[in-house]
């Protein structure tokens, strides 16, 4: 079963982009990565910036990222089963962690601009 693993990443003071929670989804050996500027949770609907895929291994590392990019540190974890996999629309059925229920990801229009929405109602 895959897992997925919410991080918050706090980011050195410096950093134009500031802190950060990253969304990451398992699929096929890598993780699919979302940031968002608040941490993610049922009934709210955030904006998603897609990042690059990131390591698995992120999946249980908690500490500090090379080239001074700050830390990680993990919120929430569990398993999940895909749904529906499409080049704008991810759904998935999370079964265990903070975010039980339906996640839901949609791009917003073309680039990186996503919408996350978690639903305590699981989808079919």
């Amino acid at each position: 079963m895959p897992r997925y693993v919410v991080l918050f990443h706090e980011l050195p003071a410096t950093d134009a982009r500031g802190s950060h929670w990253d969304v990451m989804l398992e699929r096929n050996g890598t993780l699919l990565t979302w940031a968002t500027d608040q941490r993610p949770k049922r009934g709210v609907v955030l904006m998603a910036e897609r990042l690059a895929d990131h390591r698995v291994a992120y999946l249980d590392y908690e500490g500090p990222i090379s080239q001074n990019r700050g830390t990680v540190t993990q919120v929430d974890a569990g398993d999940f089963d895909w749904v529906e996999f499409q080049p704008d629309w991810i759904a998935v059925r999370v079964t265990s962690g903070d975010l039980i229920g339906a996640l839901i990801l949609h791009r917003r229009s073309e680039g990186q601009c996503w919408l996350l929405n978690v639903s305590p109602t699981a989808t079919d």
